[in-house]
């Protein structure tokens, strides 16, 4: 994809960021989401929460994070993860 898309920089970062969304990783089963949330049975998050902190949980990094759900300001990741932490200890049975 490198190699054909080489003149146009543009193209080839639409390629890829099209190759690594939500709706393309649910599609390949990169990422079970499916068992993560059999895995945690209820939950205090709603289902795009539960898909952002499984893939935490899976390794990705907030760059990574950040390409997957389209956002250029980094700090959206990172007051996405503190926000979801944050239900997640707040949460009745988790104290």
């Amino acid at each position: 994809m490198a190699y054909i898309h080489e003149p146009h920089k543009d193209i080839f970062y639409n390629k890829v960021c099209e190759l690594v969304g939500i709706a393309e990783l649910k599609r390949r089963h990169i990422v079970d989401f499916e068992a993560y949330r059999k895995l945690h049975g209820k939950s205090p998050l709603g289902k795009d929460d539960l898909e952002f902190h499984c893939l935490l949980e899976a390794g990705f990094t907030p760059k990574e994070l950040g390409v997957i759900y389209g956002h250029s300001n980094p700090v959206s990741i990172y007051v996405k993860k503190h926000r979801i932490m944050s239900k997640l200890k707040s949460a009745p049975g988790d104290k």
